[in-house]
């Protein structure tokens, strides 16, 4: 039986589906992750597609993968850039040319945004991945990411 298989702008509708698999994401990553008052706020993010966009692969009529993705600058390059920020197919579905797809339609939105190149993000044990993008003909940055909490400072002392 063939799989109908349509990989689409995300909605609001979507959220939960994108949320559970945010989730387990986080947990193959190994990350801490708490979807706790994440729903509304990403239902709006779908709906409005303003600070992000997404994409999402509906398989039979379920939503089986998400790709976030937002412009960037870089400035050593002075050129901007599509940086996807999470990339994410159930595991029944991987190796099914899906991924493939879903960066077409990224090359796509790349160059209608006018960015030069598309950046990801993977953990450097994650050997499926690693070899998928080397595979679509990115190259791996020796560069490691950080992130820190942004705090507010009290200047009025």
């Amino acid at each position: 039986m063939n799989k109908q298989i349509q990989i689409r702008a995300g909605r609001g509708a979507d959220a939960e589906a994108v949320l559970a698999m945010i989730v387990e994401h986080a947990a193959f990553e190994g990350e801490k992750f708490d979807p706790a008052g994440k729903i509304e706020r990403l239902r709006d993010g779908l709906d409005n597609q303003s600070d992000f966009e997404c994409l999402v692969v509906e398989v039979d009529g379920k939503v089986e993968g998400y790709c976030t993705y937002m412009p960037h600058y870089d400035s050593w390059f002075q050129n901007r850039f599509l940086f996807v920020d999470g990339l994410w197919i159930n595991a029944h579905l991987r190796g099914a040319s899906i991924g493939s797809q879903i960066f077409d339609l990224l090359h796509k939105r790349a160059a209608a945004l006018n960015c030069e190149s598309i950046q990801v993000m993977t953990p450097s044990t994650n050997d499926s991945g690693i070899r998928f993008y080397c595979k679509i003909g990115a190259r791996q940055a020796s560069k490691a990411y950080f992130s820190l909490p942004v705090r507010v400072l009290d200047h009025s002392l």
